[in-house]
């Protein structure tokens, strides 16, 4: 429940982020300069009740559709399910309503069809033109988010029902998409380019976003070296990075502690709950490399 709520806070923001943009693209500003006073006088230091304007005549069947999925995020799935289906009614471009349905459903199939649908809504509520010219910077723009989301669900899915390449190809496309990668998708695709010893696809990856000091990409480039050349200087320099980065992984990667039946709701770098969502995220390809888990544990026995 407390993912839900979390997740209504996030759509609900973004709806009021989306209000405001709409209100500063109204002012036809004529220049920069125009537009940096309007933000230094009329919204800098005031609340956003402060700097919109009360909404006049009645709410379109978008503005009502959004309501309905915020409102279906505050109660049971059962209803919220119902309230998702009569937004999509009202605006069958709501892709966030198809990710709720599809993140709600039990069948995995059942996921992907919603998941799909939800890809072709947000495409549809882009627009073709925007489409091409947010290409790169996805995640700025609030109205592409939607899809953003809607793809990674399906790919998550994809990679669950064993369809790994149409997986890969799908976090790939949202990386030429957001650049930035604000939603995490590098970690899912570095995993599937490991699982699937597409070696020259995972260095490019890494050498990208090398910088990223977070558990999961530091402990797949580990056992994506010990997968090339096995227990070497080169792969146990990067494992003892990796364990520094984030020692807590090995407890769990060792079987020393158990790991939960439920995710953690929040997690910071180096702690205990980034090393659940890195064993959840990871611990499969770990399973599946011959002799992997045998060097983790030797490793992880010197460090102590």
């Amino acid at each position: 429940m407390a993912k839900d709520k979390l997740k209504n806070m996030r759509l609900a923001m973004e709806k009021d982020l989306a209000e405001l943009f709409k209100h500063i693209r109204e002012q036809n500003f004529g220049s920069e300069e125009e537009l940096q006073k309007f933000l230094n006088e009329a919204v800098v230091g005031k609340k956003l009740g402060e700097i919109l304007p009360p909404q006049k005549g009645k709410k379109s069947n978008a503005e009502k559709a959004q309501d309905l999925l915020l409102e279906a995020f505050a109660v049971a799935p059962r209803k919220g399910a119902k309230l998702a289906q009569e937004a999509i009614k009202l605006d069958p471009n709501n892709a966030d309503a198809y990710v709720y349905l599809a993140a709600n459903e039990k069948s995995v199939g059942k996921a992907i069809q919603y998941y799909t649908k939800g890809l072709e809504a947000g495409k549809r509520a882009i627009g073709a033109k925007d489409f091409e010219e947010f290409k790169g910077h996805f995640w700025g723009f609030h109205e592409t988010r939607p899809f953003m989301r809607a793809k990674a669900g399906l790919a998550s899915c994809l990679y669950l029902t064993g369809q790994v390449e149409e997986a890969i190809n799908h976090y790939q496309e949202m990386l030429v998409l957001n650049s930035d990668d604000n939603q995490g998708i590098r970690y899912q695709l570095a995993i599937c380019l490991v699982e699937q010893n597409k070696a020259e696809a995972f260095e490019k990856l890494y050498k990208t976003y090398q910088s990223d000091s977070s558990a999961v990409f530091q402990y797949t480039y580990a056992l994506y070296l010990f997968k090339k050349e096995g227990s070497s200087l080169k792969s146990n320099r990067a494992l003892k990075k990796a364990y520094e980065t984030n020692p807590h992984v090995m407890a769990f990667l060792t079987g020393e502690k158990m790991v939960p039946d439920y995710l953690p709701d929040f997690m910071g770098r180096g702690d205990e709950n980034e090393a659940i969502f890195c064993i959840n995220d990871s611990g499969r390809i770990w399973q599946k490399t011959p002799g992997a888990m045998e060097w983790a544990r030797e490793f992880y026995r010197k460090q102590k």
